[in-house]
């Protein structure tokens, strides 16, 4: 096994294979055609990171005999199944890890190079893509604008407004404001966002925020290609779409959808990123002289910091990158269609991961725990503590620990007021932390109850109430929230503010907020704990 944030190999998989359509399915990872030394394949095999070895499994014939899987999509539904929909076969078929079959093919409407997305259930958004690709794998013919939702299990499909712009193989997410079930939030109903995309022309699209009942298309610009969701709910976003070179410009898209510009990047083209248990990302790529590249973004520093690859990985073109359940990440396909590689390793990360028992956040130090921004814009790091200021009314700005994901635990902060505090303007403890429609506040203004309050989507729920809150001292003050065996209790310096009794509640992140657009406090330390 390799040492934490470094790489080993893992048996070779069955058939050298380029650019292949990857999905994971329960613990396994399903793998399906791409390019081999002869050409198109319509294989397929399972990766099962137990045994760390690599099975055939069956396709049906109707889907072998199209003799490509080119513009097809699989796509991991909420229990562990893949749906493989669209392509040369014009159908869908359900693969199951239990049986390690796919299921037999349906039809549907011709669609290549679409995005798709779980909705819950059985249930999948389709979006996207265009009517028909040549035998080399590119758009041929009109662009597919109606999305749907499609019921696997039912073959229920319902066709949605039709999109007012081309969205060609886009990477299709959850609208990080509204991520905890597409239910109407801060004023926004059902929605997805297609990142990534590309006209039917081939030419770079912006990223689409995508009324789900209305099928309109808000822009927004400034954004990369490549896109994974950070702890915080917030979307990270950089480089090209594959095929238009190597950029290094980096943008976040807040939960509230504000697009803010990030640190820059390494210069990378053909990119993947991946988010990491500990709340880092792992982005692999090519360099701009066509080496294979890898870098970790460290949210909690705001820096890229390089990864050694082992020297067996010679390239990283048309690579695919998996998440395994370990929180080890499975890299293969790379190389060109004149060279397909078989070979396929796995990056470990750090040690920190969601079950382990304390995360202690020490500004600015490579050794401290992450902590992510909702709003890279809202924070300011020094040596000494880190500054995080409101950017909007209520929940103003938060910050989430890497690693543990608690139901119960205590989490510790050390606050200070940057500037004196005003009116309706406090801090929060932010709880149970599974998106921006759901969380948990403890919130403390000083001068009112305290409140500890379950966010789900638009609702609002006042789980308990405490003790008015006192003023907050110009020095640093001890806020701590403990919850246990169902009893939660909120100290504030040496003073208990709430003690009261809650059902239980989902596991989620940990971390802290501020109230108010114009505040700003600083955080010298913060630990959570089981």
């Amino acid at each position: 096994m390799a040492p934490p944030n470094s790489a080993c190999p893992t048996e070779p998989m069955i058939e050298p294979r380029v650019n292949p359509v990857v999905a994971r399915a329960g613990r396994f990872v399903l793998v399906l055609g791409g390019q081999g030394p002869g050409g198109n394949l319509v294989s397929a095999e399972l990766y099962d990171p137990q045994t760390d070895r690599f099975e055939p499994v069956e396709v049906p014939a109707r889907l072998a005999a199209a003799g490509r899987f080119s513009g097809a999509v699989a796509t991991a539904l909420m229990d562990g199944r893949v749906a493989l929909t669209g392509g040369p076969t014009g159908s869908y078929s359900v693969f199951d890890p239990q049986t390690k079959r796919f299921g037999p093919p349906i039809v549907l409407e011709p669609r290549f190079f679409h995005g798709a997305v779980a909705l819950g259930g059985d249930a999948l958004l389709v979006a996207g893509g265009c009517r028909g690709a040549t035998v080399a794998g590119v758009c041929d013919g009109e662009s597919a604008r109606p999305p749907f939702r499609l019921a696997v299990d039912s073959d229920e499909q319902d066709v949605l407004t039709p999109l007012e712009r081309d969205h060609v193989q886009p990477t299709l997410l959850l609208d990080p404001g509204l991520a905890a079930g597409l239910g109407a939030s801060a004023g926004r109903g059902p929605s997805v966002l297609a990142v990534g995309a590309v006209t039917a022309q081939g030419l770079p699209a912006a990223t689409d925020r995508i009324d789900l009942a209305t099928g309109a298309a808000t822009a927004l610009p400034g954004t990369g290609a490549t896109a994974t969701v950070l702890d915080s709910g917030a979307v990270l976003t950089g480089f090209a779409a594959a095929g238009l070179g190597a950029t290094r410009d980096i943008a976040v898209i807040t939960p509230h959808l504000a697009v803010r510009p990030a640190i820059l990047g390494p210069t990378m083209a053909e990119a993947s990123m991946t988010l990491l248990e500990d709340g880092s990302v792992l982005a692999l790529g090519q360099s701009a002289s066509s080496t294979p590249m890898a870098q970790l973004y460290r949210p909690g520093l705001d820096r890229w910091l390089p990864v050694t690859l082992p020297p067996a990985v010679t390239s990283l073109g048309q690579h695919r990158a998996l998440r395994l359940d370990d929180g080890s990440v499975l890299v293969l396909g790379a190389g060109t269609a004149s060279a397909p590689a078989a070979t396929a390793w796995r990056f470990r990360p750090s040690l920190v991961g969601p079950f382990t028992s304390s995360a202690i956040v020490v500004p600015n130090a490579e050794q401290s725990a992450e902590l992510t921004p909702s709003d890279v814009d809202a924070v300011t790091r020094t040596d000494e503590r880190f500054e995080l200021g409101g950017t909007r009314s209520g929940l103003g700005a938060w910050l989430i620990a890497g690693g543990p994901r608690l139901v119960e635990g205590r989490l510790t902060a050390v606050f200070r007021p940057v500037i004196a505090l005003g009116e309706q303007e406090g801090l929060a403890v932010i709880t149970h932390f599974q998106s921006a429609a759901s969380l948990v506040s403890t919130q403390i203004v000083p001068g009112a109850q305290v409140t500890v309050q379950h966010h789900v989507g638009a609702q609002v729920t006042v789980l308990c109430r405490g003790q008015v809150a006192p003023a907050l001292p110009a020095t640093p003050v001890t806020v701590t929230f403990t919850l246990r065996a169902g009893a939660l209790t909120v100290r504030v310096a040496d003073v208990e503010v709430v003690a009261c009794t809650v059902a239980e509640l989902p596991r989620g992140g940990w971390g802290v907020a501020v109230i108010g657009v114009a505040t700003r406090l600083g955080i010298d330390t913060l630990t959570v704990e089981r």
